[in-house]
């Protein structure tokens, strides 16, 4: 049985499934954590220039997709998953400042979505998939309060 697990890592149907989750779940993150950045710099930035700072952000998401070569299940490039995270956004950035738990379940549930795992192991692996995504964007979020040198970071996104 392991021997058969692993050798799922040679096999191309299952290598391409897994970058086809590796790709959607990095663009799932990256919103995520853009979307806990706005939250944290937010108490910086005038409320006049809120708009700017969420133009900035929004426009950073699109900036690190297209400056990565596209994948090939991504053709036509990520205009759908940019509208999607403009959207998720710009609601976002209308309430309290989302946490990293706020968010954790978007990005958990698209790398599940996308997991190349079969259908009778889904139930099984559902709560520690979340659970895992959970925990590590929460020590990301932490990680980045302690590095965010939040003053300077808001001048240059507004500049």
């Amino acid at each position: 049985m392991r021997a058969a697990r692993y050798a799922l890592f040679t096999e191309k149907p299952f290598l391409d499934a897994l970058d086809v989750c590796r790709w959607e779940t990095f663009a799932a993150v990256l919103g995520d954590l853009l979307i806990v950045a706005e939250g944290l710099l937010r108490s910086h930035v005038a409320a006049e220039q809120r708009p700017r700072l969420s133009e900035a952000l929004t426009a950073c998401y699109s900036a690190v997709l297209a400056a990565l070569p596209p994948p090939a299940h991504r053709a036509h490039g990520w205009g759908d998953a940019t509208d999607s995270f403009v959207q998720r956004f710009r609601a976002a950035s209308l309430t309290e400042p989302r946490t990293a738990l706020d968010v954790a379940d978007h990005s958990a549930k698209r790398l599940f979505d996308t997991l190349p795992i079969h259908i009778s192991y889904r139930e099984l692996d559902e709560e520690v998939v979340y659970g895992a995504v959970r925990f590590r964007m929460i020590a990301v979020s932490a990680e980045m309060q302690r590095r965010f040198a939040a003053a300077e970071l808001v001048r240059q996104l507004l500049a």
